[in-house]
């Protein structure tokens, strides 16, 4: 079950990647590149392992932070537009790829916790792998959510189907790391 769970999580991240690639756009550089990334990661961990699970997780917290504070679309809100401001409107393509990475950094992080309990107290990860679980759930759901509530706002069909399979990708993941 869980192989079957890490390969459709990989098949939608590549789809939602893919969806993104078909429409490449200067001002979505950011977003692609998280969503390449996400894959990457995805595909990395599925496939071979060649890089542990705490340089992913570091690697796609580094890219949130960057597409958070960096990528902006539009110099001016357009009025009734989810994240409008005082600095222009916030790319919901952006939102959705910079919250995608502090998920899937979530529910890599899980991979990198002990199963059988606590983690080595020299990591200075006090938690058990189910409340760890259990907050890298939580995350995916807030993504779900925040991800249905951004769909209108979206500037194009290809956005949309890239922020339905990250979701999807997440929430297959998270199930797959509960269930091994």
């Amino acid at each position: 079950m869980s192989a079957l769970l890490h390969a459709t999580a990989l098949v939608a991240a590549l789809v939602g990647t893919a969806a993104l690639a078909l429409r490449p756009r200067w001002t979505h550089a950011g977003a692609i590149g998280g969503s390449v990334a996400m894959s990457a990661a995805m595909l990395d961990g599925v496939v071979r392992g060649a890089v542990t699970a705490i340089w992913w997780t570091a690697a796609q917290l580094a890219l949130a932070l960057v597409l958070a504070v960096i990528v902006r679309c539009g110099a001016a809100a357009a009025p009734g537009r989810v994240g409008a401001g005082s600095r222009g409107a916030a790319c919901p393509l952006s939102v959705h790829v910079a919250l995608g990475l502090i998920v899937m950094a979530a529910v890599t992080s899980v991979m990198a916790v002990p199963a059988g309990g606590t983690s080595d107290p020299g990591a200075h990860l006090h938690m058990s792998a189910g409340a760890l679980s259990a907050a890298a759930g939580a995350l995916v759901l807030g993504y779900a959510a925040m991800t249905v509530r951004h769909l209108e706002a979206m500037a194009h069909p290809l956005h949309r189907v890239h922020a339905v399979a990250m979701v999807v990708s997440a929430a297959a993941m998270s199930a797959a790391v509960v269930a091994a």
